[in-house]
């Protein structure tokens, strides 16, 4: 299928008899590829948008696969959003960078360690109860404040002399 016979319709459409097809609309400036069924298909649009669409699943693997966006990024899961690293994990944000769970527990776990540095202040707030347990716990500052219903300083040298 080449367009209507006079004009009107610039398309060129290669299909199959089982109904796979490629489609290049220049009248509406678009490059269409679906699968007979219509569970797979890519469409290139002239605004310069690719959409890609499967019912099952979508796989990409290479040596390196590299994201960039000029503005942002962003994914959607209806379950779960899985991120493995065989070796090394490094997530980093230029200004922030936030872990948040709304509804939730959010767990941090290290094997070996879990090691939390801050240029600034170090704040933690719970809104019920917060437990620490070690076997060994340690402090380094100049002064220790305990607050409850009456605030109180605790001079670390009296303890520990």
């Amino acid at each position: 299928d080449d367009g209507d016979i006079e004009g009107n319709s610039s398309l060129m459409r290669f299909r199959t008899s089982a109904g796979h097809q490629i489609l290049l609309h220049d009248t509406e400036d678009l490059i269409y590829i679906a699968n007979s069924n219509g569970t797979s298909w890519i469409q290139i649009d002239g605004k310069g948008q690719l959409d890609i669409y499967s019912q099952t699943n979508i796989n990409l693997r290479s040596k390196n696969i590299n994201m960039h966006a000029d503005q942002n990024i962003k994914m959607h899961a209806g379950q779960t959003v899985q991120i493995v690293a065989g070796a090394n994990l490094h997530l980093e944000g230029t200004s922030m960078a936030n872990l948040y769970s709304d509804k939730g527990a959010t767990f941090i776990h290290g094997g070996s360690g879990v090691h939390v540095k801050s240029g600034g202040g170090v704040n933690i707030q719970a809104s019920s109860g917060m437990n620490l347990k070690a076997v060994v716990l340690r402090y380094k500052a100049r002064q220790l404040v305990l607050e409850s219903k009456k605030s109180r300083t605790i001079d670390p040298r009296r303890y520990y002399a």
